[in-house]
């Protein structure tokens, strides 16, 4: 299983969409956490934020099934993240997951939309 720490120097250079397709592929056995993605989407280095970011809409793509048991842990993170490259993806990855019909009927929506609506409102 690759590590946080292992996570964060691959993705401390520059990534090529194949490589970053590749360490989201490392979610299908469970290599690679989604937890600890969306964990480091909130990094201090904002490169390496975005990377995992970008890591994260990958595996969310090409295996909900993998992110479906780290959804509501997504869904808690949606609202905080403050990373402007990161809430691209974040939405994106949304999009795909309302898509999918995969939240709950019951959820209670509102952090969410306040938040996507004040991304949409800051300048």
């Amino acid at each position: 299983m690759m590590t946080k720490e292992e996570l964060i120097i691959a993705i401390g250079h520059t990534l090529l969409k194949t490589k970053a397709v590749k360490l989201a592929n490392l979610a299908k056995n469970q290599t690679l956490l989604i937890r600890d993605l969306i964990d480091l989407t909130f990094f201090k280095d904002t490169s390496i934020a975005f990377r995992a970011a970008w890591i994260l809409e990958h595996a969310e793509k090409y295996f909900p099934e993998k992110f479906a048991s780290e959804l509501f842990y997504f869904l808690e993170s949606y609202p905080i993240q403050n990373n402007n490259s990161c809430r691209r993806h974040y939405t994106k990855i949304l999009m795909n997951v309302l898509k999918s019909n995969s939240i709950p009927s019951n959820f209670d929506y509102t952090a969410i939309i306040e938040a996507t609506f004040g991304w949409l409102a800051d300048q």
